[in-house]
């Protein structure tokens, strides 16, 4: 059909009438695209990305120029925060250990950081220990409202606080790499900017993350023992999608990360290459070679070995005797806690004899009143990494006493509970009460930690003990724990001797915090049996 003029005119507009309708809707779409990605906020773009976030746990071989030094993990989970109190949180826990060269010998370091975030990926507080060669630091922080953030620093001994005002949300390494393949589909080229925490400069700075590069990666998924050599072995790999993601400005290290936001290869504390595989690839071929190190070093001196009998795989049993001399010789012993309790020392001879049997009926009945609480404050409080009080900690220790009222009653039934429950291990993490109750194993440090986790849970007093334990004419770096009954009592959860026999000599009270004060002192010290 041929159109008239006009009606040509009319189709003319009818159509310009659509196309701009179009345009103006896809204006509107583009608007809207714009609105949600570029103005939201900080805040609300990190409560999207919280959503992909999924708990699990993976492992990595730790190497130097070649060759495995160390082992390393990452989890993120969902949990209560012991210290806030709040059910609605997210943990991101990383930690590494290495014996990296040095000389002759192996330096040992170690670094631990845990993050606390609300569902919403904001950052509530933070604990990052590091330890190298004996020299401990520790740095953490707590949101204060979203305007600031409390920062402590402690390091030999002395601790500096202070507060950093911020105006979006602030995160620290192991957030940001999540957020950068999490925050939308990864591909090559994108790119975001975060507030980031640096620990070692104690400041915020913007970071602006990349990812540089897309590759495959073929991981060990899982590990077998092999009879013959006794170790553990490659029996399934899986390929890996990986993107390299680093910061513009190389304050972050680079690394691959996969598609959940978890590393498959990185670098850390410098020279060593982390590269992700099986955990009995790990962790198990890790203690089975730092076992046998350990019963290396074994010497005859009376030297104390920085050991501890868990470790250099020794049996210990109740040595029977009443009374022990103990000849201490170092270039000063004020740093030590000698004396009080069981212990006297007279010169730099130090005797420990057996309690009375009065010792073991506590003087006061539980629950305890509001003086009682104020007067064992510090022996009954949570701290970082022994979690009293928190649900698990206080359904185990209810389980273990059941309708037991009687405080020594109690100490004894936990201190079977965790001798008898809890596997002898080596262990060479921070020790942690809840992770150490959910894994049922560890080293004597890890007994400790946990018994005196459910102690405080079930209000008896108890502080964490260090020292040495004599074991086959040799001494051994050891821990336990005092609680307050009459007086404060010691208990070995280790090997479930209440009280302790006079093969324990105590060195140092009070948590390991200080473990690196300690192992820098019993480098010093050499002992000598006067009597037995």
């Amino acid at each position: 059909m041929t159109l008239s003029p006009a009606g040509r005119v009319r189709r003319r507009r009818v159509r310009s009438a659509a196309a701009t309708v179009i345009v103006i809707a896809w204006a509107a779409a583009l608007a809207g695209l714009v609105q949600r990605d570029v103005v939201r906020s900080p805040a609300a773009r990190l409560a999207e990305l919280a959503l992909r976030v999924n708990p699990g746990n993976v492992f990595y071989g730790v190497d130097q120029h070649g060759h495995r030094v160390g082992w390393a993990s990452s989890t993120i989970d969902t949990m209560a925060d012991s210290l806030t109190r709040r059910s609605d949180t997210l943990m991101l826990l990383d930690e590494l250990v290495a014996d990296a060269p040095n000389g002759a010998d192996a330096e040992r370091a170690s670094i631990r950081s845990q993050i606390m975030l609300s569902r919403a990926f904001s950052l509530r507080r933070f604990l990052i220990d590091m330890d190298s060669g004996g020299a401990t630091s520790r740095v953490s922080g707590q949101m204060h409202g979203d305007t600031a953030l409390d920062v402590v620093v402690t390091m030999r001994a002395r601790t500096d606080t202070q507060r950093l005002k911020v105006s979006e949300p602030v995160m620290l390494a192991p957030m940001v790499r999540l957020a950068a393949v999490l925050r939308s589909p990864p591909k090559r080229g994108s790119r975001g900017k975060y507030l980031v925490f640096d620990p070692a400069k104690r400041s915020t700075h913007e970071v602006t993350m990349q990812i540089l590069a897309e590759s495959l990666f073929v991981v060990d998924d899982s590990a077998g023992l092999d009879v013959a050599s006794g170790r553990f072995v490659s029996t399934l790999k899986d390929t890996v999608r990986a993107w390299r993601v680093a910061a513009a400005d190389s304050s972050i290290p680079a690394s691959w990360v996969d598609a959940q936001g978890r590393v498959v290869q990185t670098s850390a504390l410098g020279a060593l290459a982390m590269a992700r595989t099986a955990y009995e690839l790990s962790f198990e071929n890790w203690r089975l070679d730092a076992r046998a190190a350990a019963k290396a070093t074994v010497t005859g001196t009376n030297d104390v070995h920085d050991v501890t009998p868990v470790a250099a795989d020794l049996k210990v049993a109740f040595s029977g005797g009443r009374r022990m001399h103990y000849r201490l010789t170092a270039p000063s012993l004020s740093a030590f806690s000698l004396s009080g309790g069981r212990q006297r020392t007279y010169g730099n001879v130090v005797t420990v004899e057996l309690e009375q049997p009065d010792i073991f009926a506590a003087k006061y009945r539980l629950p305890f009143g509001p003086a009682e609480r104020t007067r064992f404050r510090n022996e009954l409080q949570a701290e970082p990494y022994l979690q009293t009080r928190t649900p698990a900690m206080l359904r185990k220790g209810i389980t273990i006493i059941q309708h037991e009222r009687v405080p020594e009653n109690i100490v004894r039934l936990l201190a079977k509970w965790v001798s008898d429950s809890i596997a002898r291990t080596a262990s060479f993490s921070m020790p942690d009460a809840i992770e150490v109750l959910r894994t049922g194993a560890g080293d004597s440090d890890d007994h400790t930690q946990l018994f005196t986790a459910l102690a405080r849970s079930l209000d008896i007093p108890t502080r964490i003990v260090s020292g040495v334990i004599y074991v086959n004419g040799q001494f051994y770096r050891h821990s336990w724990a005092e609680v307050f009954l009459a007086d404060w009592m010691p208990v070995d959860p280790t090997f479930g001797q209440v009280p302790v026999d006079v093969s324990h000599l105590r060195l140092a009270t009070g948590g390991f915090e200080h473990r690196a004060e300690f192992a820098r002192l019993l480098k010093t010290l050499h002992i000598d049996v006067v009597t037995q």
